[in-house]
């Protein structure tokens, strides 16, 4: 049976009743924000961080106030920014997909986030014992993709700024995942009493993560030919 999160008579009498894991999701806007304010990045990032924005703003309200109705706003915009990453990741690897994405970014930002309040409202749902729709089912495929598309970016390009930004994001996601994982109830790092709470340093190392992947993997459509991508020396 899978342990839940129990708070303390304490905990429950303040504002913020979960204030590391709160503020902590300022990792998230600070990232959205610099892929959404970035010029330099395609609209297919600029989507990707203001979905990344929602997240954090989902995750700030819902440790706030520890409450399961908050719960769906959170995992909702988890599901935009995962289907979002999806596409973007995609999107490097076929480049008549990605010049289709970025023709029809505003669209696709409406649809993904439809679809994101579709995915925490019925993700529960059981076919043949299993929950197709699973937040970790969701978690484990878009993650996979977005790697792949990192590591084709790298092997690809061969430039130090490609294989040192991929670097960097596979080691603070892998570090994220261990403290996101050691957090659960139960979980190894589960501690409220610790200095400084692992499910705070997931959220910081998560942003960090997604923020330097989406930079590294981005390319922005060169915009005095809007239908064709940029190529690197050599392609």
């Amino acid at each position: 049976m899978e342990k839940r999160a129990v708070h303390s008579t304490d905990a429950l009498s303040h504002l913020i009743r979960e204030p590391q894991n709160t503020w902590s999701n300022l990792a998230y806007l600070v990232g959205g924000a610099l892929l959404l304010g970035s010029a330099a990045s395609s609209r297919s990032a600029r989507s990707l961080g203001l979905a990344l924005i929602g997240v954090g703003i989902g995750s700030f309200l819902y440790h706030a106030s520890a409450s399961r109705t908050l719960r769906h706003l959170d995992v909702g915009a988890m599901y935009w920014v995962f289907l979002s990453a999806i596409l973007f990741s995609l999107g490097s690897v076929v480049p008549r997909l990605r010049i289709w994405i970025e023709k029809h970014g505003m669209a696709l930002g409406f649809v993904t986030l439809a679809l994101g309040g579709a995915g925490a409202a019925y993700r529960n749902v059981t076919i043949a014992g299993v929950k197709p729709l699973a937040l970790n089912v969701t978690i484990v495929v878009a993650t996979t993709v977005l790697i792949v598309a990192l590591v084709l970016t790298a092997v690809r390009r061969r430039t130090r700024s490609a294989v040192n930004g991929s670097v960097t994001a596979l080691v603070a996601f892998g570090a994220a995942v261990v403290f996101q994982i050691g957090d659960r109830p139960g979980g190894f790092l589960c501690d409220p009493a610790a200095p400084i709470q692992a499910h705070a340093l997931w959220h910081c190392l998560s942003a960090l993560a997604f923020v330097v992947a989406v930079k590294t993997i981005d390319r922005p459509v060169n915009p005095e030919h809007p239908h064709t991508l940029p190529t690197q020396p050599g392609q």
